[in-house]
């Protein structure tokens, strides 16, 4: 995980959601697409039809007791991406970076929502392993050729 900072603030037009999925997947925030600004409804579909490019899914879960139960472990081993309720724009929710049942990275440069408790969260799932190997030496080519000799 490489901390990426929104740059644009308040709903709508916010990009926390972006500036979390590029942290998480250590990309730069202008490769990934703002899917919560698209003006799409079924944003989610666009999501994962993205994602696929990666070998992942996005596994949406919202947190009652038993979600609850599911984020705990499934933190302990990964990272996935929680939507809080926003500080900074009360009313709204905000996308952090979850990880051993805490949060690891707030996109926004306050740093507010490092408490917050999540509502729901997306956990990345790889459905093709394969995929997801290729995708990452793309991506390693990829800087070794942005690299400055």
């Amino acid at each position: 995980m490489k901390p990426v900072d929104q740059t644009r603030f308040g709903e709508p037009g916010g990009n926390c959601f972006q500036a979390s999925l590029a942290s998480i997947l250590e990309l730069p925030l202008e490769a990934v697409p703002d899917f919560c600004n698209l003006g799409e409804d079924d944003w989610e579909s666009g999501l994962n039809e993205w994602l696929n490019a990666f070998g992942l899914f996005a596994m949406h879960v919202d947190v009652t007791a038993s979600g609850r139960e599911l984020l705990r472990w499934f933190t302990d081993n990964a990272v996935a991406l929680a939507s809080v309720n926003s500080i900074t724009t009360p009313g709204s929710l905000h996308s952090v970076v979850f990880y051993k049942d805490r949060v690891i990275h707030d996109p926004h440069p306050s740093r507010a929502h490092m408490e917050s408790e999540p509502l729901s969260f997306d956990a990345f799932v790889v459905v093709d392993p394969a995929k997801a190997r290729r995708a990452y030496v793309a991506w390693e080519r990829r800087q070794i050729e942005l690299t400055p000799r």
